[in-house]
């Protein structure tokens, strides 16, 4: 039975909207590795970079409808991965044809690892909160600083949706799945935060 993925559409417009294809970012597309399965037999994972730009100028921040959803599909599309490597892949065509080139979805690596790379493009105004802050969460960087698990009932049952339906047959190796990575330069110093996995498959939370 062919799974209809329409559901995910509202998210997958808002991060496509703010995806930057990887024909513009070779460099960074990807890496390979294998890994020995308890039972000895080697299971292959792809790292994919999925560069996501966050806007600083006042107007489209202030968008924050829009920020919100990409930090909401951010969590939706990890999980995507985990659960179907072949939707994941074919509902981001244009920022997977790296992965997609290097290896044929029905025998190639069980596992997709992604790696978000979030960058905020262009400077904060002067009178933006975050701007004279000494300490910010990744969420207040981007401009979507709420936790969709406790503010979106949508994204609930999107997230719930999508661990109903189970991990492809990974076994314990569902695990190496357990983070997802952004990072941020202003002039010249990076920012670097992480999200990690609670326990299981449960909620998603900020590291400051």
């Amino acid at each position: 039975m062919v799974t209809d993925w329409s559901f995910l559409n509202p998210w997958r417009d808002a991060l496509c909207s703010v995806l930057t294809p990887q024909e513009s970012c070779l460099s960074r597309a990807l890496a390979r590795l294998t890994f020995t399965r308890h039972d000895g037999n080697p299971l292959s994972m792809i790292t994919c970079m999925l560069v996501v730009n966050f806007p600083a100028d006042e107007e489209r921040r202030n968008n924050i409808e829009l920020l919100q959803t990409v930090r909401e599909a951010i969590e939706i599309f990890n999980m995507l991965a985990a659960v179907d490597k072949t939707a994941f892949v074919t509902l981001l065509p244009e920022f997977t044809d790296v992965v997609r080139e290097i290896w044929d979805i029905s025998d190639g690596p069980r596992l997709i690892r992604l790696v978000w790379d979030c960058t905020l493009v262009g400077q904060l105004s002067p009178s933006d909160p975050v701007a004279s802050k000494h300490s910010v969460t990744w969420g207040e960087l981007f401009g979507c600083p709420n936790d969709p698990w406790e503010y979106s009932e949508k994204f609930r049952d999107a997230m719930h949706r999508l661990e109903a339906m189970g991990l492809e047959d990974i076994g314990d190796w569902w695990g190496v799945l357990e983070s997802i990575e952004y990072s941020a330069k202003d002039d010249g110093v990076p920012i670097n935060g992480e999200q990690w996995i609670e326990s299981g498959l449960a909620k998603i939370d900020p590291i400051v």
